[in-house]
């Protein structure tokens, strides 16, 4: 619906609003619009902002419906984002890692900033370099929610192991697998190490899980033993 909303939302814009003057083509859409606005021109249809703004609303309340949060976890949490980094908390361990899409800066008001455990610094030349204060090499954590546990290694490129935003999806799937009342088979590619698989398993699913790195398919099945998982429950493949 909300796909639907926004091409509503692009054919009033493309034609409806008529002006004389072109807009330029080098800027992008939402800069082209301000353009239109900021046009003085006797045949630009002014009903058409009005009808714009309502449907622009309406995406927003419609994508709501459809915007999942992994909002289940206790071993995991965001604290705080500034400049590019995210304070995070893994269980007992604080790091801070960077994204791209902090693009503000905030002031840093928590005092875990300067109490963390490991802090991955990105290099110019790309990749880079974990530093480590107290931060074991490995330690454990549980999605109590479908009752998974999960090692974590910080390793290059700023990993641990786990993407934990993908809870929203293991909820999802594993309610439909519970409600299907039959057996199922699920096929797991790029399957990293067992998020997923694990989920799908502990929800009554015959998991085949494949993934190229024998290292993280060793990861995911400690994962699954970690979370209880009988061996029979999950295809093993490489």
């Amino acid at each position: 619906m909300g796909l639907f909303i926004h091409f509503l939302c692009e054919c009033v814009t493309r034609n409806s609003f008529v002006c004389h003057v072109p807009p330029p083509k080098s800027v992008p859409y939402r800069h082209t619009v301000a353009h239109f606005l900021n046009t003085p021109s006797q045949n630009f249809v002014l009903s058409n902002i009005a009808s714009l703004f309502i449907l622009y609303i309406m995406s927003i309340v419609f994508m709501e419906d459809y915007m999942w949060t992994a909002d289940h976890w206790k071993d995991y949490e965001v604290i705080d984002t500034c400049g590019g980094e995210k304070l995070e908390r893994w269980g007992q361990y604080i790091l801070v890692r960077p994204d791209p899409q902090v693009i503000w800066n905030t002031p840093k008001t928590d005092k875990r900033w300067k109490k963390m455990n490991g802090h991955y610094h990105r290099s110019n030349k790309g990749g880079g370099e974990w530093e480590f204060f107290d931060l074991p090499e490995q330690w454990t954590i549980q999605y109590h929610h479908l009752g998974l546990s999960f090692n974590l290694k910080p390793f290059s490129f700023k990993h641990t192991g786990l993407f934990p935003e993908q809870a929203a999806n293991w909820d999802w799937f594993s309610s439909l697998i519970k409600k299907a009342n039959r057996p199922l088979k699920i096929l797991n590619l790029f399957a990293y190490t067992g998020g997923a698989t694990c989920a799908a398993a502990k929800a009554g699913a015959h998991v085949t899980h494949v993934d190229a790195s024998k290292g993280m398919v060793g990861w995911a099945k400690e994962n699954a033993k970690l979370s209880g998982l009988p061996e029979t429950n999950v295809r093993w493949i490489v």
